[in-house]
C-alpha cells in the first residue's frame, strides 16, 4: 500500500488548496490474473472487503508505506502503467516486479481448458509458480495477452495434446497385442535428446536398462544409488521409455516428499516435456480444482468426443506422502501403471500410514528410490522388500532368522545373491572415477568496509539479545544467520541496495559495488 495526495477542489466548503492523503492498496481480484492488478482506495476496500482489510491491517504496519523489492518505499509517483499493451522489460519492472509480483506469475505454465464463447474462444490458463486454483479464464483479445509472444505455441501444444489424449488408449491397446522383446539401449535414446546438452552418463544408462529389464520381467525393484548420481533422471527416462516404446500409456504415480516436488516438476520439464505432469498439492481447494479439471479430459476442449471424456488427461501425477494419505480413496480407485516412490526409506516401518496406504493401491510395477536402503537393521530392509513383493517376502521372522548372523561370509553372499535382482546400488567412488579427490583450501579473508558497517549494525541492534541471560537459542540463531548473510554478501539485505545508483533508463540498480562490497568477490576477481 502507499499514500496518495488528493487535492479537494470540488467541495466549496473546503479551501481550494486543501490537500489530504489517502491510502491506496495494490489489489489482485478473484478470478483475474496478476496482469490485471489495480490500485484501489482504502474506503473502497473497507466497503467491499472489510474482513480482508482488517486481516491485512493486523499483518502489516499501516503507518509507514511498505518497502519495495529494491528497498525503496512506496510513494505517490509510483503508478502502474494503464496501457498493458507492448510492455518492455522496464515497464514490467515498474508496473509489477517492483511491487513483489514475480515474473513467473505473468508467464503461462499451460492451457488447462479451451471453451468456445461469443467472443471466439476462452482459455483457462494456469500461471507458472502459482497453484491451479489461481488459474484464470483469458481471451486472446485482452490487451495484456498481447505481451505473451508465444501464446500461439501454447494453443498449438494444447490442441496436439488433446488429439494425443483422445487416441492414446487405442494406440497403446493395439501396441499391446504385439510381442514385446527387451532390447537394451547402447546410448542415450533419441527421445531424451531435446537439446545437445542432454545425455545420460554410462552408469545412468546402465541403471535405465536395469529398470527396463526388471519391468519386462515383472520384478519390482529398488534403485539405491548414492545421492547425486541422478536417480530422478533415471526414473523419468524409464517412464518416458515405456511411453515412447508403446509399452504403457500410464497413468504414472510419483510419490515424493513435499519439498522435492518442485524439483521433480523441473526435471520432467527438462527431460520429458511431452508428458502432461500434474502436481496434486496440499490445499483442499486446489486438490478439488485439479480433480475436476486435470484428471480426465471431460470437456476441456470442443474437439473431445463423448467416448473420450473419461480418458486420463495427465501422464504423470506428482503427490506428496501426506496427499497420498488424504486422497487415499480417490487415488486407490485408479489402476496405476507405475509407482515411483522417492525417499523410499519412509516406508521402512510396515505400521506407517504411507506403507499401509500405498500397499492398497494398484500398481503394475513399483520402483523405489532411496540412497540409504539399509539404515539401522535388516527389519527395515525386509519391509521395503515386503512392499515390493508380499508373496516372496511375507514373514519378517523367517527373513531375520535366515540372516541373523551377517558376520558370516556365507550369509552375506546369500543376501547379496537374493538382492541382486531386486536392488541396484552404485557409489560415486565406483562410477565417477574421473572426478579427482576432493581438496579443500581455506583462505581467511577480512571483511570489506561495507560488510564491517553492516556487521557492526547487526551487533548493535542485537545487543540486548546477546547480553540477556537465559535467552532462547532461536533468537541467538537469528542473529547468527544475519551475521552469516552479511559475511556472504551485504546485498542480501534489501536496504544495502539503497546505496547503489539507480539507472532510470533500465529501471534497475547499476550494482557497481557488487564486487567491491564483498571481500570474497574481490579475492575471486
Amino acid at each position: 500500500w502507499k499514500f496518495v495526495k488528493y487535492s479537494v477542489k470540488e467541495v466549496s466548503v473546503l479551501s481550494e488548496k486543501t490537500e489530504y492523503q489517502v491510502k491506496k492498496f495494490l489489489v489482485k481480484f478473484v478470478d483475474y490474473s496478476f496482469w490485471e492488478v489495480q490500485w484501489v482506495d482504502e474506503f473502497q476496500i473497507r466497503m467491499y472487503s472489510y474482513p480482508m482489510f482488517i486481516a491485512f491491517s493486523r499483518k502489516y504496519d499501516m503507518t509507514t508505506p511498505m518497502y519495495l523489492e529494491d528497498g525503496e518505499t512506496l510513494s505517490d509517483d509510483l503508478e502502474p502503467i494503464i496501457d498493458l499493451e507492448n510492455l518492455n522489460e522496464t515497464d514490467l519492472y515498474k508496473t509489477f516486479y517492483v511491487y513483489g509480483i514475480k515474473p513467473e506469475w505473468l508467464q503461462i505454465h499451460r492451457i488447462v481448458c479451451i471453451e468456445k464463447n461469443n467472443d471466439g474462444y476462452g482459455y483457462l490458463i494456469k500461471w507458472r509458480d502459482l497453484p491451479h486454483v489461481n488459474s484464470t479464464w483469458e481471451s486472446r483479445k485482452a490487451k495484456h495477452m498481447r505481451n505473451i509472444c508465444n501464446i500461439k505455441k501454447y494453443i498449438i501444444d494444447f490442441n496436439n495434446f488433446v488429439v494425443e489424449a483422445i487416441e492414446r488408449p487405442i494406440i497403446f491397446q493395439k501396441a499391446s497385442l504385439k510381442s514385446k522383446v527387451y532390447e537394451p539401449y547402447e546410448k542415450t535414446p533419441s527421445f531424451l535428446k531435446f537439446n545437445e546438452n542432454l545425455f545420460l552418463h554410462h552408469y545412468q544408462l546402465e541403471g535405465l536398462n536395469w529398470i527396463r529389464y526388471s519391468c519386462y520381467n515383472e520384478t519390482n525393484v529398488i534403485l539405491a544409488d548414492e545421492m547425486g548420481l541422478g536417480k530422478t533422471v533415471q526414473s523419468i527416462a524409464f517412464l518416458l521409455s515405456l511411453y515412447k516404446e508403446k509399452q504403457s500409456c500410464g497413468p504414472f504415480l510419483v510419490c515424493a516428499p513435499l519439498s522435492t516436488l518442485p524439483n521433480w516438476e523441473r526435471e520432467f520439464e527438462i527431460w520429458a516435456p511431452d508428458f502432461y505432469v500434474v502436481t496434486l498439492s496440499m490445499t483442499r481447494e486446489n486438490r478439488e480444482f485439479i480433480k475436476n479439471e486435470e484428471f480426465y479430459l471431460k470437456k476441456c476442449s470442443p474437439k473431445i468426443p463423448r467416448s473420450a471424456r473419461k480418458n486420463f488427461k495427465f501422464h504423470v501425477l506428482l503427490v506428496s506422502y501426506e496427499v497420498a494419505h488424504i486422497e487415499f480413496s480417490t487415488l486407490k480407485s485408479i489402476k496405476w501403471s507405475v509407482l515411483v516412490l522417492d525417499e523410499a526409506h519412509r516406508i521402512k516401518n510396515k505400521q506407517s500410514k504411507l506403507h499401509q496406504n500405498l500397499a492398497d493401491y494398484r500398481f503394475k510395477f513399483k520402483l523405489l528410490l532411496t540412497g540409504t536402503p539399509l539404515q539401522n537393521n535388516l527389519e527395515e530392509l525386509f519391509h521395503l522388500l515386503n512392499f515390493l513383493s508380499s508373496k516372496d517376502f511375507s514373514k519378517a521372522e523367517d527373513f531375520l532368522h535366515e540372516f541373523k548372523d551377517l558376520n558370516k561370509e556365507a550369509q552375506i553372499e546369500k543376501l547379496h545373491k537374493m538382492l541382486g535382482k531386486r536392488l541396484l546400488r552404485r557409489l560415486k567412488s565406483d562410477v565417477l572415477k574421473e572426478i579427482p579427490i576432493k581438496s579443500e583450501v581455506i583462505v581467511p579473508v577480512d571483511l570489506c568496509p561495507l560488510q564491517r558497517k553492516y556487521y557492526k549494525a547487526i551487533l548493535n541492534r542485537s545487543y540486548s539479545t546477546l547480553v540477556q541471560k537465559g535467552n532462547t537459542s532461536s533468537s541467538l540463531l537469528n542473529v547468527l544467520m544475519e551475521l552469516k548473510k552479511c559475511c556472504n554478501h551485504p546485498f542480501l539485505f534489501h536496504l544495502s541496495e539503497e546505496e547503489e545508483p539507480f539507472d532510470e533508463s533500465t529501471g534497475y540498480h547499476k550494482y557497481s559495488n557488487l564486487v567491491a562490497g564483498c571481500a570474497k568477490m574481490i579475492l575471486l576477481e
